[in-house]
């Protein structure tokens, strides 16, 4: 679900969620922070993160370190091209992701050192920072635990 509202404060999205209990996936944006119940979960976008990662690599395309986690959350992407190709309902959906995103995690963590090896205000810097702070306040099942 999509809402729009003309200004960029809290009480948007405050008053449009109420006391919402589900998993709320948004970009990060601080409107979102202390938003929804008790029992709602943050998840971070991955599209974002990329989205970063890959401007990363359109200012230097020899960036092995950002070229490699964009290959990587291609790879994350994937597995729901794949779902959508075999058109699995939810359900089949869902353990087609569990399958697949251990693997997936364990051939990350070499990434997760990014953020030490840049400058933080380089575009890798930034893309880093942004995914990590994303995913460390995220309480979603897709964290970003392995990148920290």
């Amino acid at each position: 679900m999509f809402d729009f509202c003309l200004g960029r404060g809290r009480e948007g999205p405050k008053e449009f969620l109420g006391q919402f209990e589900g998993i709320l996936q948004t970009d990060g944006y601080v409107a979102y922070d202390r938003v929804g119940g008790p029992k709602l979960v943050h998840a971070g976008c991955w599209a974002h993160a990329r989205r970063k990662f890959f401007d990363a690599v359109q200012l230097n395309p020899n960036d092995a370190v950002a070229t490699r986690i964009v290959k990587l959350i291609d790879e994350l992407f994937g597995i729901d091209a794949v779902a959508r190709e075999e058109k699995l309902d939810h359900a089949a959906r869902h353990v087609l992701r569990q399958e697949r995103q251990n693997p997936w995690w364990r051939r990350s963590r070499g990434s997760r050192g990014s953020r030490n090896t840049c400058l933080p205000s380089s575009a890798l810097g930034k893309a880093a920072n942004y995914t990590l702070s994303q995913w460390k306040s995220s309480r979603a099942s897709w964290s970003m635990r392995s990148w920290s």
